[in-house]
């Protein structure tokens, strides 16, 4: 549980221990299985063709304190 919730975040040392750890916790009670379905049926829905219906301007708020998008991927989700 430790190593995948590592891997939910692009500066693991951003994150405070406590929330951290209550993450952790959290997700040692959720079975492997539970987890690999919920990220299959994330990885599954793309909507990506329809984003050219939105039609109301969105703000993308992030910075080089974002523990969970990195720049590239804070620039990816601006575009």
């Amino acid at each position: 549980a430790e190593e995948f919730q590592s891997g939910c975040v692009s500066d693991r040392g951003a994150v405070p221990e406590w929330f951290f750890a209550a993450c952790v916790d959290a997700s040692a009670g959720v079975p492997p299985r539970v987890w690999r379905a919920a990220l299959a049926g994330l990885l599954d829905d793309d909507h990506a063709d329809r984003l050219g219906e939105i039609r109301c301007p969105a703000l993308v708020v992030g910075g080089r304190e974002d523990s969970v998008f990195g720049p590239d991927e804070q620039a990816a989700l601006a575009r």
